[in-house]
């Protein structure tokens, strides 16, 4: 199966451009994003579709890599 996505903001000054969105048959989902600024002391873990940030949680890291 092959998707695109495309993003834009929730605000009403992108009104038009998700009205453009959808008359092109694109489907609106109700997703949450969450941006945290990383300092020296975090850890980042990459896995295929997924990035997880670990902070305060040291003993999680190694089960996680293992």
């Amino acid at each position: 199966m092959s998707v695109a996505t495309v993003e834009t903001g929730g605000d009403p000054g992108r009104e038009r451009t998700r009205h453009t969105y959808e008359k092109m048959g694109c489907e609106l989902l109700p997703v949450a994003r969450y941006f945290k600024k990383l300092g020296s002391a975090d850890v980042l873990i990459s896995r295929p579709h997924c990035i997880l940030q670990l902070n305060a949680m040291p003993d999680l890291v190694g089960r996680l890599e293992g």
